[in-house]
């Protein structure tokens, strides 16, 4: 047996996964604390000027509707739409922020400083946002074609993002990695992700039960294991294919594409079918009814009905 397929033929036990990622877990903890009171209050610093600029401006719109009835809509401040595009825009990068950061933390067990973890993150958003607008053209594809391919690819791409993050991979590179790793491993990975995921919703569910109160808590601790869980399985997942560039994508880019081929004529066929009712229903409410015409009864005959004439009465002959 070669060498090189012998290093990567079997991952650690799901033991040995646990009690690393306990281990992992147990050293991040306090930095992922740390990062999520920081996330927490950065996201309320934006959100309660906001918030107040909501306020100010509802209260100035309904000012306007009660002097100027409808058209005093007119006259309400075009500030609302660049406020939403502004903060959709501030929250997608914060959580991207937050989230590559979470990961760093959980990569270095703790070790790697918060400023160094943050600062790092800003310059990997726009890698992972172009990674994940490639899964979203990816699986959306798969959606359309049968659902079945969508959750292929969830399982497929499943460590794309720590590729990004951890690997310094870009575009369709960390998907062609991610791929390569699920090859190599797709079965073992499996199993150890339904796990996790069993373990967490089956906690989740106990927990709701015996003490809700406690759910939240619960809720974000599972969350950080999970990723220490993630985390630890994908660095065991991808020892000995460091030189591996990943594995084609074509067989991907195809089912994607069919499936979006698909969805547009689906989608073109029911806007054209409502399109046609529309219009013969438009139709129908322009062109003038006809005028209703007595109809002719189909007995009708030009020829004169002669009525019955009496009859001479019979004279007896005369005897």
């Amino acid at each position: 047996m070669d060498s090189s397929k012998s290093a990567v033929s079997s991952l650690p036990s799901i033991g040995a996964l646990f009690t690393e990622s306990w281990d992992v877990f147990a050293k991040s903890s306090l930095k992922l604390f740390i990062l999520t009171i920081i996330s927490l209050i950065v996201t309320f610093i934006v959100l309660i000027p906001f918030i107040i600029i909501f306020i100010d401006t509802l209260g100035l719109s309904l000012a306007n509707l009660k002097e100027g009835g409808l058209s005093g809509i007119s006259m309400m401040p075009p500030i609302w739409p660049v406020l939403i595009i502004s903060l959709v825009i501030y929250f997608m990068v914060i959580t991207a922020v937050f989230q590559i950061a979470s990961i760093l933390t959980v990569d270095s067990k703790g070790e790697l400083a918060l400023v160094s973890a943050i600062s790092k993150s800003f310059r990997l958003v726009i890698p992972l946002f172009l990674v994940n607008l490639l899964l979203l053209f990816i699986n959306l594809g798969g959606l359309f074609l049968l659902i079945l391919p969508a959750i292929l690819f969830m399982f497929l791409f499943y460590f794309a993002a720590y590729e990004v993050v951890l690997n310094n991979q870009r575009w369709t590179g960390a998907l062609r990695r991610s791929l390569l790793i699920f090859e190599k491993h797709g079965g073992e990975i499996l199993i150890r992700v339904l796990i996790i995921f069993l373990v967490t919703v089956g906690i989740v569910l106990i927990l709701n039960r015996i003490a809700p109160v406690l759910s939240m808590l619960v809720n974000i601790l599972l969350g950080w294991y999970a990723l220490a869980y993630s985390v630890t399985l994908y660095k065991q997942a991808s020892q000995g294919l460091e030189n591996e560039k990943g594995a084609s994508l074509m067989w991907v880019w195809i089912i994607a594409v069919l499936g979006w081929i698909l969805a547009i004529l689906f989608f073109s066929l029911i806007i054209g079918i409502i399109s046609q009712a529309v219009r013969i229903k438009s139709l129908q409410q322009e062109m003038p009814l006809p005028s209703v015409l007595p109809l002719a009864s189909p007995y009708a005959t030009t020829t004169p009905i002669l009525k019955p004439t009496s009859r001479p009465a019979a004279t007896s002959p005369a005897i």
